[in-house]
Order: C-alpha cells, then sequence, then structure tokens
C-alpha cells in the first residue's frame, strides 16, 4: 500500500535483517520472507545490517549490501525497518527523508511515531497496530466492508456478496466515499 501496490522497478531499502539486533542469527527472522518477496514483486532492494551481512548475503540473494543506512536510502522510494538496532533508533529521520526518491516508511518495530516521520518529511507511513499515513490502507483496514448486513436477518440474504474491498465511488457510502452517478 505505501508503494501504491507496485514495487516492480522500485528501490526499497531494508534496515536490519536478523531477527533482533546485536546479534547475527538470522534464524525465523521476518527478513527470511519479506526480502525475498520484494526482489520476487521486482523491488531492488539494498540492505543494511551492522552484523548481518555474513549469513545474509548467503540467505538473501539478489540484494545490494551497505555498511550505512543513509546509503541504503538514498534514492530508495521506501525504506523497511525489519531490526531496532540502536543505530537504526538514532537515525536522523529528516537527513534520511531528504535522500530517498519517495520519503516512505514502513516501521515494522514501531521505532518510531507517525508524528516523528511527518515532521522529518516523509510523506507517507505505516507501522504495526499504529495507525499510519499517506497511503491507501490495505483492504479490510480502513475501507468500506461492503453492503451493509440486513437488518431484517438472514430471511433477507445478510450481506449481499463476499467483499475483498470497497469500490470508488462507494454505492454503499459506509467509507464516506460518493454514491455513484447513474449514467445520462
Amino acid at each position: 500500500a505505501l508503494c501504491d501496490d507496485r514495487l516492480a522497478g522500485r528501490t526499497v531499502a531494508v534496515l536490519g535483517v536478523t531477527f533482533k539486533p546485536n546479534t547475527d542469527d538470522m534464524r525465523e527472522a521476518p527478513s527470511l520472507t519479506i526480502v525475498p518477496a520484494l526482489v520476487g514483486a521486482g523491488a531492488r532492494v539494498r540492505v543494511a545490517d551492522p552484523q548481518g551481512r555474513r549469513e545474509g548475503e548467503r540467505l538473501l540473494p539478489g540484494v545490494e549490501w551497505e555498511e550505512d543506512p543513509y546509503r541504503a536510502a538514498a534514492g530508495a522510494d521506501l525504506v523497511v525497518l525489519l531490526t531496532e538496532w540502536n543505530q537504526f533508533r538514532a537515525l536522523d529521520l529528516r537527513r534520511l527523508a531528504r535522500g530517498m526518491a519517495g520519503a516512505r516508511m514502513a516501521d515494522l518495530r514501531n521505532v518510531y511515531s507517525a508524528e516523528e516521520a511527518r515532521a522529518a518529511g516523509f510523506v507517507a507511513y505505516d507501522s504495526v497496530g499504529r495507525p499510519g499515513y499517506g497511503f491507501e490502507p490495505a483492504s479490510g483496514r480502513g475501507r468500506c466492508r461492503g453492503p451493509a448486513p440486513s437488518r431484517r436477518g438472514r430471511r433477507s440474504g445478510g450481506r449481499s456478496r463476499a467483499w475483498s474491498g470497497c469500490p470508488r465511488p462507494c454505492p454503499w457510502r459506509r467509507c464516506g466515499a460518493p454514491r455513484p452517478r447513474p449514467p445520462p
């Protein structure tokens, strides 16, 4: 959602690939799922991790490795914070955002707040379990859930069909979008 569901040709900086800070251990690390998915979607992935490079080069083919998080994020469309290393907790967010092509952050460790990211110049920010800004939320989070259940119960059909997301404009107005206009 932060990159409009289009990752092909985009540059993504991943900060941290180990499963926790202060180790080079990558057993069960989220990066083993997330990074290959980004590469598979056509993204150019640059990784910075203070200790994870040795093991990560073997487990995460197809990525570029940088020693410095600012160099990893330079020109990137999105930065993904995966491990809460102390040096990633102390980043100069303003400097990070200024060096990026599109200042968007996915903070999967809740190191920063939306307010800090906005003040630093990020145009979009998302985290785990907290509200973000600057993007269209994924289906089921903040979007219309389709036609409201019938007040008459199951006999009238309840929800009229399975729902995967809100059409724009929304005919049910549960999300605040305007009703579609009939053709002239």
